[in-house]
């Protein structure tokens, strides 16, 4: 088993028939070190800390570079590759499948 970092993404960068898939994202790009990543509503890169109150912390990060997440949903492999600069993602690019009908 290789290691990794989980992904949550805001939904409202997904495809509507992604749009009820917000966990279950994993990423080799950044680390894997077991981090919770966060892709913020606003586009902005988050780290959990930790838990406050069964809360997570998050600290904003201020990365520069790609992030390639996936997930196999219901048969089929799914993956991004989302572009930062400072932490901002400036691109999201849906890698597979091609077209949203294969989904």
């Amino acid at each position: 088993m290789g290691m990794f970092d989980d992904l949550i993404i805001d939904s409202k960068y997904l495809p509507d028939k992604l749009k009820g898939h917000i966990g279950g994202w994993q990423t080799k790009s950044y680390g894997s070190l077991f981090h919770v990543l966060v892709i913020s509503e606003t586009g902005r890169l988050l780290e959990t800390t930790g838990l406050k109150n069964d809360t997570r912390v998050l600290k904003e990060t201020n990365y520069t570079g790609e992030i390639r997440f996936y997930d196999e949903i219901s048969g089929v492999w799914v993956e991004f590759n989302a572009s930062f600069v400072d932490g901002q993602m400036v691109d999201l690019v849906q890698i597979s499948p091609l077209s949203e009908a294969d989904l």
